[in-house]
């Protein structure tokens, strides 16, 4: 199961429920410089801390029936709210919430 949103950078992960405020809190921190991170260094972790890239993070979340369908490319929009609540299956996604 995937569990949140992850950045790996020098060995690190960092985790959260928006990709967007894991960089942003990193940067803030002065823990990486945005033009560091690549697209590779983001993905999410499941349930026994495993970094998972965003591909990987598709198939699992379809197989534990936490998205309806099969994303090639995970988002963390796939699955939850920006509080961290679970989308519920077959309601589109609103950015607003």
């Amino acid at each position: 199961m995937i569990t949140k949103a992850a950045v790996k950078f020098q060995d690190k992960i960092y985790t959260g429920w928006r990709h967007s405020f894991i960089v942003h809190e990193m940067v803030s921190k002065q823990l990486a410089l945005i033009d560091n991170l690549k697209q590779d260094d983001l993905g999410f972790i499941d349930e026994s801390g495993t970094f998972l890239s965003r591909q990987e993070a598709g198939l699992i979340a379809f197989k534990e029936n936490q998205t309806d369908r099969l994303c090639e490319f995970l988002f963390s929009e796939d699955l939850w709210d920006m509080n961290g609540v679970p989308r519920q299956l077959g309601v589109p996604y609103d950015p607003m919430s």
